[in-house]
């Protein structure tokens, strides 16, 4: 049973559920949690069953699918392409990146995306989409 309040959330947990996830189960763990609602036998209630629990700090890296990025080629520079390339190199995944680079004025685009290997999400690039306000960024997720 999960009831949420303040957003804060209690769990009951009962036999192979508590067996599966009693390591994630201490005072002041964040946690991501999906599960579904079912309903329970011969009743017109429903539960909550937890089907996965991850540590919040780890959805980014286990979340992420792919990051596009679209930018004007006026704001692109070096600093942002070594940037990339190091970040790329330093912290290979399966995430894919696309970038989609436009020249409003002249009606141009240009895409480029990873076709094999990839980038773990990380917290470096995290942070630099997030201080660089001139890249429109979409992260898909699995």
């Amino acid at each position: 049973m999960l009831e949420d309040y303040s957003g804060k959330a209690e769990f009951m947990l009962w036999s192979e559920d508590y067996n599966r996830f009693r390591n994630y189960m201490e005072k002041g763990t964040n946690l991501f949690v999906t599960g579904s609602f079912k309903q329970r036998y011969n009743k017109a209630e429903f539960e909550f069953r937890i089907e996965k629990i991850m540590l919040l700090e780890s959805i980014k890296q286990h979340l992420t699918k792919q990051v596009v990025i679209d930018l004007e080629a006026r704001h692109l520079n070096d600093k942002m392409v070594h940037f990339f390339e190091n970040n790329i190199r330093s912290f290979p995944g399966r995430a894919g990146l696309k970038f989609t680079i436009t020249v409003p004025k002249q009606n141009l685009k240009v895409g480029m995306f990873t076709m094999e290997g990839g980038f773990e999400m990380n917290d470096d690039m995290a942070g630099f989409l997030a201080e660089n306000p001139e890249f429109e960024v979409h992260v898909v997720t699995v």
